[in-house]
C-alpha cells in the first residue's frame, strides 16, 4: 500500500477547509440592531414661605427662610415665650421622572438639640436640656415617597417658657436628599 505524501495531505486539508468555510459563509447571515435610549431628568425646584404670630402691637420676633442649592436655611431672631412661627416648603418636580425623598439632615444651632417623632410629626426643641419649643411637621400633596408633581412640608414651632433664654436667636439648616423613583423589585 502506498502512503500519501505529507505535502499532498496538507494541500488536501486546506482545500477541504476552504470548501467548508465557503459553505459556512454561504449559509450565514449577520444582523445588526441599533437603538436609542433616553433617560429622564431628575430636577426638583423648591421654595419656602415663613410666617409668625407677631401683630402690630408686639412685632418683636422675626423668622426668615431662604434656599441656596439643596439647603434650606431658617433663622429665628428675638424669640419670646408664646412666639409661634411656621412655614411651608414647596417641592415641585420640574423633571421628567418621579422623585423620592431618600433622607434629610436638620442641623440646629449649636446650643439646641431636638427630637422628632416621624410617626406623629411632633418635634421638640431643647436649649441646654430644657424644652424651649414644641411643634409639628406635616406633609401634603404628593407623597415624599413618589413626587410626580408637587409635595409640601408644613411646620409650626411654638416657643415656651422657661427653657427659652432671653434674646435667643438661631439658624437651622435643612438638607433634603432626593433620587429618581423606581418601582420596588419583584
Amino acid at each position: 500500500m502506498r502512503q500519501a505524501k505529507p505535502g499532498v495531505v496538507f494541500v488536501a486539508a486546506i482545500i477541504a477547509l476552504t470548501g467548508i468555510g465557503f459553505g459556512y459563509a454561504h449559509w450565514t447571515e449577520t444582523l445588526t440592531l441599533t437603538g436609542t435610549v433616553e433617560t429622564g431628568e431628575l430636577e426638583l425646584e423648591w421654595s419656602c414661605e415663613c410666617w409668625d404670630n407677631d401683630d402690630e402691637l408686639k412685632d418683636i420676633g422675626k423668622i426668615t427662610c431662604s434656599i441656596e442649592e439643596d439647603t434650606l436655611t431658617i433663622t429665628v431672631t428675638n424669640a419670646y415665650p408664646c412666639y409661634e412661627v411656621g412655614g411651608t416648603i414647596d417641592i415641585e418636580n420640574a423633571g421628567t421622572v418621579p422623585a423620592v425623598l431618600t433622607g434629610y439632615e436638620i442641623v440646629p444651632p449649636d446650643d439646641v438639640t431636638y427630637e422628632y417623632n416621624s410617626d406623629t410629626g411632633e418635634i421638640t426643641l431643647y436649649y441646654e436640656g430644657d424644652v424651649m419649643a414644641t411643634g409639628s411637621i406635616t406633609f401634603g400633596g404628593d407623597s415624599l415617597e413618589q413626587i410626580d408633581n408637587v409635595a409640601y412640608i408644613y411646620f409650626t414651632i411654638h416657643f415656651t417658657n422657661p427653657g427659652l433664654p432671653e434674646n435667643w436667636e438661631g439658624t437651622f439648616q435643612v438638607t433634603l436628599n432626593f433620587e429618581n423613583w423606581s418601582p420596588p423589585p419583584q
